[in-house]
């Protein structure tokens, strides 16, 4: 069912034309049920409890007293910044490029000290 109302790959909701949005949100509507069963679900002591343990997961230090690496493309998917750098410049970039392209700033500067040890050992 999905592919026949897929023309085509977007990197981003905003760059997704509108009879597309308009074609998915009508498969998928929600009803009112459905509706109010998510949030009856959101509400719940116990996902909110799963919420907020993932959220601590990504503040915490693993066994090396390490944070996650920091990257710097907030909501946007690596496959989306490659795929803009590709319209710029006409040829994608490497992986190596793409990982300093989002962790680090445009001047080089890493975000954290693990993503520039791993960009250095890689």
């Amino acid at each position: 069912m999905i592919k026949g109302y897929y023309d085509g790959a977007y990197p981003n909701w905003s760059k997704t034309p509108n009879h597309v949005k308009i074609t998915w949100f009508k498969c998928f509507a929600l009803t009112t049920d459905v509706w109010d069963g998510l949030i009856a679900y959101w509400e719940h002591l116990s996902s909110i409890k799963k919420v907020n343990s993932c959220s601590a997961s990504r503040r915490t230090k693993d066994k090396d007293g390490h944070l996650p690496m920091l990257h710097r493309t907030g909501q946007k998917p690596h496959a989306g910044v490659r795929l803009e750098a590709f319209e710029k410049t006409g040829v994608l970039p490497s992986l190596s490029d793409l990982f300093r392209m989002t962790h680090a700033t445009s001047d080089g500067v890493f975000a954290d000290p693990a993503s520039e040890k791993l960009f250095q050992t890689v």
